[in-house]
C-alpha cells in the first residue's frame, strides 16, 4: 500500500531558513566590524606619537568599544579569522601595548605635580579605574580560595608607570608587601615616586628587570604577571617557564589574558 504525506500548512520552501539567514547576518556584521578595525589601525599606524590627545583618545575609545561590545561567537570567530585582521593584529596589539604605557606615564606624571590628598582623586579619575577596581576584586577573590590565609608578599611583573592594580592589591591586603618589577627604568622611577605620594612607600619595593632572568622570585606567595608581559602565547610559555625557575614550590601565578575581540587589544596568554 502506498501512503502520501499530506502537505502541511505551516511548511515553506520560498525562501532562506533561520540558520541561513543567521549566518548572512553574522557575515554581514563580521564584514562591518572588520572594516572598523581595519580603518582605525590604518589611521593609528601613520601617527607620529600615541601621546593621550583629542584625536588619539577618540581612535583608542572607538577601538575599545568595538572590542569590549558582546557580540555572537560566529561574528568574533569571523572577525578574528578575517585575512586583514589577522595580518595587521599583532601590530595592532604592539600599538595598544605603546599607547596605554604612553597613557599611564601621563596620568602618572600628571598625579606627581600634585598634592597628596588631590592626588588621590586624580587618581581615582583615571579612565581605566573603575575596571580595574573590578578586575582585582574578582581576582583577590580567586586568590583566596587557592590560598589558607591573606598573602604576606606579591610580586607584580610588568608594573608599569601607573601600578593601578599594585595599589587595587595594597588596599584589598592592606598587611601585605608588594614588589614592583618592570624592564622599563623610567617606569621605575615614576611608580616609585607615585607610590610614595599616594601613601604606598612603605609597604611596595620596585626592581629594574627583565620578565626572563630576573632576581629570585622564592620569597613572593602570589607572582602576577601583566596582559602585556610577552606578546604572544609562545612568548609567554617562554616567561612562565623562567619564573617557576625561580619561585618556591607552592608560589601562586596570576596571570591575565583576553578573549573574544578583545584578542585584538592584549595577548592571549594560553589557549588550551
Amino acid at each position: 500500500m502506498l501512503l502520501q504525506v499530506e502537505p502541511q500548512a505551516n511548511f515553506r520552501i520560498d525562501g532562506p531558513s533561520a540558520d541561513v539567514r543567521n549566518r548572512e547576518m553574522a557575515t554581514k556584521e563580521a564584514i562591518q566590524v572588520a572594516e572598523e578595525i581595519v580603518g582605525i589601525y590604518n589611521d593609528l599606524v601613520v601617527m607620529a606619537d600615541l601621546r593621550p590627545g583629542k584625536e588619539v583618545n577618540s581612535l583608542f575609545s572607538r577601538l575599545v568599544e568595538i572590542c569590549v561590545k558582546p557580540r555572537n561567537d560566529k561574528v568574533v570567530d569571523a572577525v578574528l579569522e578575517n585575512k586583514q585582521i589577522k595580518r595587521l593584529a599583532p601590530q595592532l596589539r604592539q600599538i595598544c601595548s605603546n599607547a596605554e604605557a604612553e597613557l599611564e606615564g601621563f596620568w602618572a606624571n600628571r598625579i606627581l605635580c600634585l598634592y597628596r590628598i588631590v592626588a588621590q582623586t586624580v587618581l581615582h579619575s583615571f579612565p581605566y579605574y573603575c575596571n580595574y577596581i573590578d578586575l582585582c576584586r574578582l581576582e583577590c577573590s580567586t586568590l583566596l580560595s587557592f590560598l589558607p590565609r591573606d598573602p604576606q608578599s606579591i610580586a607584580f611583573i610588568g608594573s608599569g608607570p601607573l601600578p593601578l592594580t599594585s595599589f587595587c592589591v595594597a588596599d584589598r591586603f592592606p598587611s601585605a608587601r608588594i614588589h614592583n618589577i618592570d624592564y622599563d627604568l623610567t617606569a621605575i622611577r615614576v611608580s616609585s615616586a607615585l607610590a610614595l605620594k599616594l601613601g604606598y612607600g612603605e609597604r611596595m619595593s620596585f626592581s629594574h628587570e627583565m620578565a626572563i632572568g630576573g632576581g629570585s622570585l622564592k620569597p613572593f606567595d602570589v607572582v602576577c604577571l601583566a596582559a602585556l608581559v610577552g606578546m604572544d602565547a609562545e612568548e609567554k610559555l617562554q616567561i612562565l617557564a623562567d619564573m617557576a625557575r625561580r619561585m618556591k614550590h607552592g608560589t601562586i601565578i596570576c596571570m591575565r589574558s583576553a578573549h573574544s575581540l578583545r584578542a585584538l587589544l592584549y595577548p592571549v596568554s594560553l589557549r588550551y
